[in-house]
């Protein structure tokens, strides 16, 4: 009987281990595609949710009642499960110049919690209804200079002026498996859960505006 207690303690105590290693090396695509992009000059870190219950802005005097309760509305559906897309937690935004010039593109790369939501969401906007899910899927918007590519997983957003800057950048992203670029300061930047903060590498910067 002794020697049984002393397996399942044993057992019970690797399992634990494990689990607690698993979840602690889970891989994080947002992240891994912040690490993979070497160009980056900005990275800004935001918690929607955190900021937007702060602002309190169904309290605020200056609105009416009707747009009171259109701020409320809309703060009440901002969840994962009416967008199909993760809202609560940390998300990131990078600044990526081209190479050798001044202009680049903005992307925000995010995870899908519910690909089906997620789809009918953007036939309600883009007015399309043929996505696959086994491959990346690209929809472009020429007045706003905006681009989205999703696969069943996740998607990124970049707003450029550049359309083949995007999908190149894009369809690069979504190759990302691992992270592959170690910076400490980096690494540090993304352990923050804070309602926001900036990454900036001055020295990119710099070099940019020598060119």
């Amino acid at each position: 009987m002794g020697q049984f207690l002393k397996r399942s303690i044993f057992i019970f105590f690797l399992s634990t281990l494990v689990c607690s290693c698993h979840e602690e090396n889970k891989f994080k695509w947002e992240n891994a595609v912040i690490r993979s992009e070497k160009d980056a000059i900005i990275i800004s870190s935001f918690d929607i949710v955190s900021l937007i219950q702060k602002s309190n802005l169904s309290e605020n005097d200056e609105l009416n009642f009707s747009q009171k309760m259109m701020v409320r509305a809309a703060t009440s559906s901002l969840a994962s499960s009416s967008t199909g897309f993760r809202i609560e937690g940390q998300h990131y935004i990078l600044v990526v110049p081209k190479s050798e010039e001044i202009n680049g593109g903005v992307f925000y790369p995010g995870k899908i919690t519910n690909y089906r939501k997620f789809s009918s969401n953007l036939q309600d906007i883009f007015g399309v209804n043929k996505f696959s899910k086994n491959q990346v899927n690209f929809l472009y918007n020429a007045d706003y200079n905006v681009m989205l590519g999703f696969n069943s997983d996740h998607f990124i957003i970049g707003s450029s002026n550049d359309t083949s800057f995007l999908k190149e950048k894009i369809s690069f992203y979504f190759t990302i498996n691992q992270s592959e670029i170690q910076d400490p300061f980096l690494e540090e930047f993304l352990s923050y859960e804070e309602d926001l903060c900036f990454y900036y590498d001055g020295q990119k910067t710099q070099t940019i505006f020598r060119i």
